[in-house]
Parts: structure tokens; sequence; C-alpha cells
């Protein structure tokens, strides 16, 4: 739950801060203001945002598939003492 909750107000906060325009001069000044507004509308904005998330846990879930499974070590072979 408090990951779901981050993540929301991490985009909140980027919808706010990427919204306001602290010294815009008019159409002769491009400024890079409503980019993440634009670009949110996009599916491949939120595919990569899907894709990260993935690539950020695949380690974890490769290590505790390597570690608990028996293909790669062996439960079955006697302790020497």
């Amino acid at each position: 739950m408090s990951i779901i909750v981050s993540v929301f107000f991490y985009f909140v906060f980027a919808l706010i801060y990427n919204g306001m325009c602290v010294n815009c001069l008019g159409p002769d000044n491009p400024v890079p203001y409503w980019v993440i507004q634009r670009s949110m509308g996009t599916v491949q904005f939120w595919a990569i945002c899907l894709l990260a998330a993935v690539m950020a846990v695949l380690p974890r879930y490769n290590f505790h598939f390597c570690s608990t499974s028996t293909l790669y070590w062996r439960h079955d072979i006697p302790f020497v003492r």
C-alpha cells in the first residue's frame, strides 16, 4: 500500500512541478513546461514506467528463485561434519 501511495505522490508532485511556469515570456521563449502532462497521455510513457518497475524488481526475484530452487541448490545432499 505504501508503494502505491508513494508512486501516486511522485506523479502528483511531478505534475504540479512541471505545470508551474515561473518566467514564461510568451511564445517566443520555448520553455519545457507541460512536458509531463503531454507525455502522460501516450502509451509509450506508461509502458516505460511499467518496464522500469519490472526491471527494478527482477534481480530480487531472480535471487529468490535461484536460492530456493532445487535446480541450482540441492538440499538432499547430507552435510559432512
